[in-house]
């Protein structure tokens, strides 16, 4: 399912050629006697591109499928293969774990030159996994995790 509304998306990148170019403005501004300035400007369409047709097939297309899963959410589904992000406040300080390391391998979040990278995960193999997630205000939640081929 992911893995097709990616393909969806890029399908969506691909025809987004049909956006407006060549945008002119016309300006002009008043000086009030209070000495604010009003600025009225008015936009005209110079040229406007086709859409781009392809023979791509996206379904042939390796994309990359990433499920997000926002802070306290306690359920999410993936396919095997499928990179996930767990989505925290402070990155600093939340730590996750898992029960069921056969089926999905993690990556503690951390701040790396100045970049903040999420905890995230890798599902490995069809099954229910298990995600603990503890904040550094020492509450916590879990996450199960729906994996299928």
């Amino acid at each position: 399912m992911w893995r097709r509304r990616s393909a969806v998306a890029a399908a969506g990148v691909l025809f987004a050629g049909s956006a407006l170019v060549g945008c002119s403005s016309d300006s002009s501004d008043s000086t009030a006697a209070d000495g604010t300035v009003e600025v009225t400007e008015e936009l005209t369409v110079e040229e406007e591109f086709e859409p781009v047709e392809t023979d791509l097939d996206l379904d042939s297309l390796d994309v990359i499928a990433q499920v997000l899963i926002v802070q306290e959410q306690t359920d999410a589904e993936a396919l095997v293969g499928d990179t996930i992000d767990i989505l925290v406040d402070d990155v600093t300080g939340t730590s996750v774990s898992t029960s069921t390391p056969e089926l999905i391998e993690l990556t503690q979040g951390q701040v790396e030159d100045g970049l903040e990278i999420t905890p995230r995960a890798v599902a490995l193999a069809s099954g229910t996994a298990l995600v603990n997630v503890s904040l550094p205000d020492g509450s916590g939640y879990e996450i199960t995790i729906e994996i299928t081929e």
